[in-house]
């Protein structure tokens, strides 16, 4: 019998997010306001809040998934 997938090496995934998804729906907000419409004034507002929502979280996960690796790797 070969045991080859002993040493496997394990390949981190990060879990699911809706960051990105955050991110572009703010980013995309902040475009529409180019239109001269009424809505200029709150799209730019809420597409800064989403935006950098969308980002901080984003940030803070990738921070979380580095110090969870870490952990783990330590513990083998």
């Amino acid at each position: 019998m070969n045991h080859t997938n002993e040493h496997e090496e394990h390949i981190h995934m990060p879990a699911p997010s809706l960051s990105p998804l955050l991110l572009a729906a703010g980013m995309c907000l902040m475009g529409f306001s180019i239109a001269p419409t009424i809505f200029r004034v709150p799209f730019i507002v809420l597409g800064v809040l989403l935006t950098g929502y969308g980002l901080y979280t984003w940030i803070y996960d990738e921070v979380r998934n580095a110090a969870d690796v870490e952990d783990s790797g330590a513990a083998h």
